[in-house]
């Protein structure tokens, strides 16, 4: 029993600071229960299931926010209440446990690999990061369908995200991305379980340890805040629009007409903007040009007439040569009247398309009709791949809303020569949720300080933000406001040790891993 409360405390801790932002000290310390939990001889099974429990309650928690606020699911064309309940608490229940799996894989071989010493630091840091980017990896397998993209993409989970809240810790991004931050939240658990079960010796190592990193952090503090956010690129302004939109299944052509009304009058508040980026799924060039073709042209001009003519990145769906459905981003050049567009590459599943096990349940349960109205509004198709735009002569890593969920896509981006990150995001699905923003600002955060660039996100419904390099919210807007932000911004081609060198903490904790189970072998003959 005692362990099993040990366990459901670790998995309460890890997750509290996802929908409580201001516990994320325990992000730091939440991993001590289970280890002490498996310090002692255990069952592979007993082990395995100690993992289980606490991944259960911290993912449970983790992505809470992210399914149940979706509801009520109207927007996605499903009416029925009883069967909107259903179907989220088995998509967010199939999540959980496919994450969950990995803290239990973490347990049995934490457990087998323990050796009762200060070496369990190691063990345990290492084992807890390539344990969440198998996790990772596994969100893609578990939900395969048309639109999996294979990767691990799908980190806003992970533990090290919480560390966005601190604007020292966050720094640890530009040494080796989210992974270096899990790491770092691991080894804090893995000291403090050593504090509680190492000797005299260890202890008094482990205060001086602790006692040195409070220093480091404290003066961390002081030199950041004297840190300027600028250096010597050149700069461009960029406005970022915030709407109101709620989401809608299917929108008439009153809230069509409506939409733009309030688009083209946010419009002329980015008047002295070289770049204005609408929020995601905006549809503002599409929707200028329905009652006649070039019809946006026109309008944008008119509206930034005696003024640089700025390059507008908006999106909405469209439809490949192949018959396919997109998301699409187009980047409209008003001076040059040049367009570039992308798709949308890491699609979000359950929203953008259907995994193939609930296609499965949803036919089994006699609503295939109705997954069938859906996919063909909502089923979408994933572009081939990313690649920098140019906007307004500037090379820009230009993203869709989750997509900045991948500690992959805007790093790939800055290799390929993108000096500003754009984010095109509308958490309109999530119905206001504070929650949903707030976890969806904290992985923005750690792209921008993991590739050293500036960040712009123009969104739907949530506030808008920019963010400079260090990941230092620079401008905002307000909730529940639609308006306009704008700043200077600039270019930056840093080469971060996480751009050259890639996730190589996961290749070094694979090494250590390799390392201790080597040992533990010797030991045992």
């Amino acid at each position: 029993m005692k362990r099993t409360l040990l366990a459901l405390a670790s998995g309460a801790l890890l997750g509290a600071p996802f929908i409580v932002p201001q516990l994320w000290p325990l992000a730091l310390v939440g991993l001590a229960p289970l280890l002490i939990a498996l310090s002692r001889p255990l069952g592979m099974w007993r082990a395995f299931s100690l993992g289980i429990l606490a991944g259960t309650v911290f993912y449970g928690i983790a992505i809470w926010a992210i399914f149940w606020t979706a509801l009520p699911l109207n927007w996605l064309g499903v009416f029925d209440p009883t069967f909107q309940i259903v179907l989220v608490s088995l998509c967010w229940g199939m999540t959980v446990l496919g994450f969950a799996l990995w803290t239990g894989v973490f347990a049995l071989v934490f457990s087998k690999l323990a050796m009762n010493s200060w070496k369990d630091i190691v063990t345990a840091s290492a084992l807890w990061v390539i344990c969440e980017w198998a996790g990772a990896w596994w969100f893609g397998i578990e939900n395969a369908g048309t639109g999996t993209v294979p990767g691990p993409h799908a980190t806003l989970s992970f533990l090290g995200n919480m560390l966005a809240n601190d604007t020292v810790l966050v720094q640890g991004a530009w040494l080796g991305g989210v992974y270096a931050l899990s790491f770092l939240c691991a080894l804090g658990g893995a000291i403090l379980y050593r504090a509680v079960r190492g000797g005299t010796g260890e202890r008094r190592l482990i205060a001086l340890a602790v006692f040195l990193a409070v220093i480091i952090w404290t003066s961390g503090h002081v030199l950041l805040a004297r840190t300027s956010s600028w250096g010597s690129g050149e700069r461009i302004r960029i406005a970022a629009v915030s709407t109101q939109e709620p989401a809608v299944f299917v929108p008439t052509a009153e809230q069509e007409a409506a939409n733009l009304g309030r688009m083209v009058d946010a419009l002329a508040q980015t008047r002295g903007s070289a770049v204005v980026v609408m929020p995601e799924g905006s549809d503002l060039l599409r929707l200028l040009n329905k009652s006649s073709p070039g019809n946006a042209k026109a309008v944008l001009s008119t509206i930034f007439a005696g003024t640089e003519m700025p390059a507008v990145i908006d999106s909405g769906s469209a439809y490949a040569a192949d018959g396919t459905q997109h998301s699409r981003m187009d980047v409209y050049d008003i001076g040059t009247d040049s367009y570039e567009t992308e798709d949308k590459h890491f699609l979000l599943p359950y929203g953008e398309y259907a995994p193939l096990y609930v296609r499965a349940f949803v036919t089994a349960v006699g609503e295939g009709n109705s997954l069938g109205t859906l996919l063909s509004e909502r089923g979408l198709s994933p572009g081939d791949d990313t690649r920098p735009l140019t906007v307004a002569s500037t090379t820009m890593g230009v993203l869709f809303c989750n997509e900045a969920m991948s500690p992959v896509l805007y790093a790939s981006l800055a290799r390929e020569g993108a000096t500003v990150f754009i984010n095109a995001a509308s958490h309109a699905w999530f119905h206001d949720s504070r929650l949903v923003a707030g976890q969806m600002r904290d992985v923005s955060i750690i792209r921008a300080v993991e590739s050293r660039r500036w960040y712009v996100q123009a969104s739907g419904v949530s506030p808008s933000f920019i963010l400079d390099p260090y990941g230092r919210v620079i401008a905002a807007s307000s909730w529940g406001e639609e308006g306009v932000i704008a700043a200077d911004v600039e270019e930056r081609t840093d080469t971060t040790p996480y751009l050259r060198f890639g996730p190589w903490v996961l290749w070094v904790a694979g090494l250590a891993l390799l390392i201790t189970y080597a040992r533990s072998r010797r030991n045992m003959q």
